[in-house]
């Protein structure tokens, strides 16, 4: 309980954006995880130190640990753990690693357990959203609007209108049809996301 509340600090520092500071606080529960030898939590501490890295872009690093997440997530029935670490290796793997192959690997190994989890549409919504960047940078364009727009519907059907996935589909929405040349779908997409970051922070 001692480690998951120190778990909890770090989050709140990289939500707030202190992605160094939560980094620099992350070894020592890491460290105690191992120590405790309780498989769950060291799924929830390698996640979490998976996430960060994939911040700073360090997407070697993030993979290992989002494999450590995975493999002891489902070695200690913590379906939720290892549905989100395979989650976000399709980002840092497939995106910010450029390894798109692996990274739309990462996504089937998630797809079944995101059901088994109870089928949470947040994390739908974000292996949406990853599979969208993974198709943007192989030039799948269609596919990635049609990843993007189904992780804005979702999210906006179960969470609301405002949600910072919302924004970030949308900028890459933005982006998106800048590329394709439908600038006015390109605007109104930017300007979304503004008015939510903007909100937000």
């Amino acid at each position: 309980e001692t480690l998951r509340q120190e778990l909890d600090a770090i989050k709140a520092e990289r939500d707030a954006g202190r992605y160094d500071a939560a980094l620099a606080r992350i070894s020592d529960p890491l460290e105690e995880s191992e120590t405790l030898g309780y498989r769950p939590l060291r799924a929830e501490a390698a996640l979490l130190h998976g996430t960060l890295l994939g911040l700073s872009g360090n997407a070697d690093e993030a993979a290992r640990a989002f494999d450590n997440a995975f493999t002891d997530g489902l070695a200690s029935g913590h379906t939720e753990v290892a549905a989100w670490a395979a989650v976000q290796a399709t980002h840092g793997v497939g995106f910010v690693g450029h390894h798109g192959s692996e990274g739309r690997r990462w996504a089937h190994l998630a797809d079944p357990l995101i059901v088994r989890a109870g089928e949470q549409p947040q994390l739908r919504a974000t292996l949406r959203a990853n599979l969208g960047n993974i198709a943007f940078i192989q030039g799948e364009l269609e596919e990635a609007e049609e990843h993007f727009t189904a992780a804005i519907t979702l999210t906006e059907a179960t969470v609301g209108d405002d949600d910072t996935l919302i924004a970030k589909s949308s900028a890459n929405l933005g982006s998106l049809y800048r590329r394709m040349g439908k600038y006015d779908l390109a605007l109104v997409s930017f300007r979304r996301a503004e008015s939510i970051f903007e909100s937000k922070f």
